[in-house]
């Protein structure tokens, strides 16, 4: 791939200043939703550059110095992998655990939790009527989404928040990440699916109730049926 014009691929030798902050990503929630929740709950500035995928194959996939997103800007040069942002705009506005052990155990709920969503991207590829089966069976008991689910409901059990007593950036990400089951736009599964998980529909409406979360949504497209149940709850 050849070189974008304009963009440092070097890591520079000081830290840029949170100024200038431009965030790469399509419109929808999915991977870029947590650091633009950081953001604005640290009360920092940022462009976000939030585009369709007509515009991402026509103009914006040849400004991305790798050729893929989430991407965050500190000025000319371009930072990927969200995880890696989230991780370093959470320790910049204080939401990032100083004991390492939450911070072992708030990396491990958020990839256990992302594994137990990794099922549902093999059935993109399936026929409509075959996606649609696929899912529902991993989403019934005994389906592996379901098993996942099921097991990560016990790291929530007695705890208002996923570590420390405070918000952190594990909640936002994880906050995230439940949304992904309600948003109405995976067919075959419904945005009921949580019903029966009590537990995680609690968390997940504890945390969105949160002063930050409400004022970031309030203004929210009332046809982005995802964004309206992080705002109102489920």
């Amino acid at each position: 791939m050849a070189s974008v014009v304009g963009v440092n691929y070097a890591f520079p030798q000081e830290e840029p200043a949170l100024e200038n902050v431009k965030l790469n990503y399509f419109k929808l929630p999915a991977r870029a939703e947590a650091t633009r929740l950081l953001l604005t709950l640290g009360g920092i500035e940022f462009e976000n550059n939030a585009f369709s995928g007509e515009e991402w194959r026509a103009t914006e996939k040849k400004r991305m110095a790798w050729g893929k997103v989430p991407v965050l800007e500190l000025g000319n040069t371009q930072f990927m992998q969200s995880h890696a942002i989230n991780m370093y705009i959470a320790a910049k506005i204080g939401l990032l655990p100083e004991n390492p052990f939450d911070r072992l155990k708030g990396d491990t709920a958020v990839f256990q939790f992302e594994d137990s969503f990794k099922p549902i991207y093999a059935t993109f590829s399936l026929s409509a009527e075959e996606k649609i089966a696929a899912r529902q069976k991993l989403m019934a008991p005994g389906g592996a989404v379901y098993q996942g689910l099921e097991r990560f409901c016990t790291l929530l059990e007695g705890a208002k928040f996923l570590v420390e007593d405070r918000l952190t950036v594990y909640d936002v990400m994880i906050f995230v990440g439940i949304s992904g089951f309600v948003g109405g736009f995976l067919d075959g599964i419904p945005p009921t699916c949580l019903d029966v998980f009590p537990i995680l529909k609690e968390y997940f409406n504890f945390i969105s109730s949160s002063e930050g979360i409400q004022l970031y949504y309030k203004d929210c497209d009332e046809n982005d049926a995802q964004r309206v149940a992080m705002r109102d709850g489920i």
